[in-house]
């Protein structure tokens, strides 16, 4: 089990990297501007590469040795017979892989909260146009994770369920 769940992360590391791949490109060809600034851009683009490139390092270790990483790390421990089918496995993965997701998007919701909050007084948009314009990208990814985990972790029915709670209880109110 524990050896899939090293395969899944590997995976998503690999996805994650090729998903980033397209801005990283575009970021590396872009033009340095002047050049006081061109050592900074260039430094920038370089960590851009190495987190990269170490993602995909580490995603392709993951899938290739996660068995030795699981017996080497995880000490070997008597088998059980759990009555558990593949559906309901699936269900469990996908629980796992949704609070990733909302975790992920919470943490971007912190960020971009924290850039409200370093908002000086005087600024003259409004607090969400002062946030999209700083931080739309992170914004919009944090939304996006935010309703793609919850959707995962609480599936369909769960989902329905609790819009139905909010709606009687903002109905209540």
């Amino acid at each position: 089990m524990a050896a899939v769940a090293l395969r899944v992360w590997g995976l998503v590391l690999l996805l994650g990297s090729v998903a980033a791949l397209p801005g990283s490109i575009l970021l590396a060809s872009a033009s340095p501007g002047p050049p006081e600034q061109a050592e900074f851009i260039r430094a920038s683009q370089n960590a851009v590469l190495f987190q990269l490139t170490a993602s995909v390092i580490l995603g392709l270790c993951l899938l290739l040795w996660a068995d030795a990483v699981t017996r080497w790390f995880i000490p070997e421990t008597p088998s059980i017979q759990v009555g558990v089918d593949m559906s309901q496995l699936l269900t469990v993965g996908l629980v796992l892989v949704g609070v990733g997701i909302l975790i992920q998007g919470l943490g971007d919701s912190v960020a971009s909260g924290y850039v409200l909050m370093r908002k000086p007084q005087g600024a003259e948009p409004g607090p969400l146009s002062y946030l999209w314009e700083r931080q739309s990208e992170t914004l919009v990814r944090a939304v996006v994770d935010m309703v793609a985990g919850t959707i995962l972790v609480l599936g369909r029915a769960g989902l329905a369920r609790g819009w139905a709670q909010v709606s009687s209880i903002v109905k209540a109110g």
